[in-house]
């Protein structure tokens, strides 16, 4: 019995791949968003194991018990090192054999992702700062000077007073009692008990004169603001003046009047970016 001849099975063609390879430049732009992943799109599993491990280090960086950003060069070193992880995972996606070849569309690529490696860390510790309880304010005016100057940026821990009491004489950010949703700064003079006085702008507390080295005067300041008490402070409430005491707003005022301890949102601890020369200066 005769048999036809059976086709040859199809041979596939070899410059065809049965399916995509990973393509490096495109794992390169996902590592410059989150680190590791794109090493996982190229098959490279412990590298991206690593670079996702580093990614979860820096996170945690924020919270406690480390909380870097209490710190200036903490908070600096978190920015920088965020940003040379990024760059790091993107590089090493580009230079992946997954490719088989290196070349000069690698360095265009290479351009391409810098931008999205320097800002994707920018975003993401704005992120991070909030949910560790962090937060930048910008001084819109004068009445803290010359501690804090008008237009400076200031970095403000407002987890702090959930373990610590305040302390009288530190500078803290409070609710506005006169208009809802407003932040303001001042520094807290006396608390619930203590009595205050004030004789031609010489402030004493308990009968104690005060070493005010921080106070400015810049106006001719109204007699109110000069001359007041001898007052005790009811419990739970606070006495707070600004540091330019001839334009602050504060409790020497009736319309301002004491403050809730409740009202207290956050403690002031450095200057970020100053309108002077003064970056990285503590904030007491």
């Amino acid at each position: 019995m005769d048999q036809s001849p059976q086709p040859d099975p199809p041979v596939a063609n070899a410059d065809v791949p049965a399916r995509s390879r990973p393509q490096t430049p495109g794992a390169a732009l996902v590592s410059a968003i989150v680190p590791g992943v794109g090493q996982f799109m190229l098959g490279e599993t412990l590298k991206g194991y690593i670079f996702l491990a580093l990614t979860l280090i820096w996170c945690l960086c924020f919270f406690a018990p480390l909380r870097l950003p209490r710190l200036y060069y903490g908070w600096l070193t978190l920015i920088f090192s965020g940003i040379a992880l990024t760059i790091a995972a993107s590089c090493q996606a580009l230079r992946s054999r997954s490719e088989g070849r290196g070349g000069p569309g690698n360095w265009i690529w290479l351009f391409g992702t810098l931008p999205l490696a320097l800002l994707g860390p920018l975003i993401c510790q704005s992120l991070l700062l909030r949910a560790g309880g962090f937060r930048a304010f910008r001084i819109p005016s004068a009445s803290m000077e010359r501690t804090i100057q008008e237009g400076d940026l200031l970095m403000a821990d407002m987890r702090f007073y959930r373990h610590h009491e305040p302390a009288d004489g530190e500078i803290i950010l409070l609710k506005s009692p006169e208009t809802p949703g407003v932040i303001l700064i001042k520094r807290l003079i006396a608390r619930g008990g203590d009595t205050i006085t004030s004789v031609h702008g010489a402030v004493s507390l308990n009968g104690v004169a005060l070493n005010e080295s921080y106070v400015q005067h810049t106006d001719d300041p109204t007699d109110e603001l000069m001359n007041f008490g001898p007052l005790t402070i009811p419990p739970h409430k606070l006495f707070v003046m600004g540091d330019n005491r001839d334009i602050s707003l504060d409790s020497r005022m009736p319309e301002f009047g004491l403050v809730d301890e409740s009202a207290i949102l956050g403690k002031p601890l450095y200057i970020i970016t100053p309108a002077h020369d003064r970056s990285g200066e503590r904030l007491h």
